[in-house]
């Protein structure tokens, strides 16, 4: 899941800063609309406004910024439905606008035989081929689609959550403190050192963290070796033990 956040949130953020002009991290309400598009995600003029409030969620203001942009996005179900044309306009090898029963289990990996009668006790009628009105009208009242809108609902979850972590806050709970002061010089050194590829941004640094930390695993064993056996002598133990 961490992975689908940073692939998610790192390509709607190079797509953001493509519209804020003036890079104080928000946008107005025509530089949405260019950025949704943008997007693959087509809306007119009213629908711009009502999806305005929508992404801004409660908050007060005429802009948006990008956490809340990427919050609403992630689990948006306009999002869901883009994603479902994109998949219909692929599965629909002639473009005939249409997908037959066996296509449309393909889609929602299920057998022929469920997506037939769930479709029959839908349209009241047997049904061997959807348009994609037909697919789309049938399609949000399905246990997939929600699914899936619950899936991003998660996601988007783990996006708020990642975007808050600080690795150097105090922790509550007395064990959780101790163990905090106890290893903050560590994690001190490895966050000056390690980028934090979860976060929006830093996915370029993904291969410079990994083996930043192989290093890092290599010091700290050298120093626990050689501290244990410094140890061991001091106390006389012997060093096969």
């Amino acid at each position: 899941m961490h992975r689908a956040v940073v692939q998610i949130t790192g390509d709607v953020s190079a797509t953001f800063a493509q519209f804020d002009t003036n890079k104080n991290g928000c946008i107005g309400v025509k530089e949405l609309g260019h950025l949704l598009q943008k997007l693959g995600l087509d809306v007119d003029e009213d629908e711009l406004k009502s999806l305005r409030s929508k992404i801004l969620d409660g908050d007060v203001g005429d802009t948006v910024n990008f956490k809340q942009f990427k919050r609403w996005y992630i689990k948006s179900e306009e999002r869901v439905m883009k994603d479902m044309k994109e998949l219909f306009e692929s599965m629909d090898l002639d473009n005939s606008n249409t997908l037959s029963v066996f296509e449309i289990a393909e889609i929602l990996n299920q057998n022929v035989a469920s997506v037939q009668q769930e479709l029959e006790e839908y349209y009241k009628e047997p049904k061997d081929e959807l348009s994609f009105k037909e697919f789309e009208k049938w399609y949000v009242d399905t246990e997939f689609y929600h699914s899936e809108v619950k899936k991003r609902e998660s996601i988007a979850a783990v996006a708020d959550a990642v975007e808050e972590i600080n690795l150097l806050s105090i922790p509550e709970g007395a064990g959780a403190k101790v163990m905090f002061f106890l290893t903050v010089p560590l994690v001190v050194l490895l966050v000056f050192t390690l980028a934090d590829v979860r976060k929006p941004g830093k996915k370029k640094w993904a291969l410079a963290t990994f083996f930043g930390s192989i290093a890092w695993i290599g010091i700290y064993s050298w120093f626990m070796v050689d501290w244990c056996q410094m140890i061991g002598d001091t106390l006389g133990i012997w060093p096969l033990v």
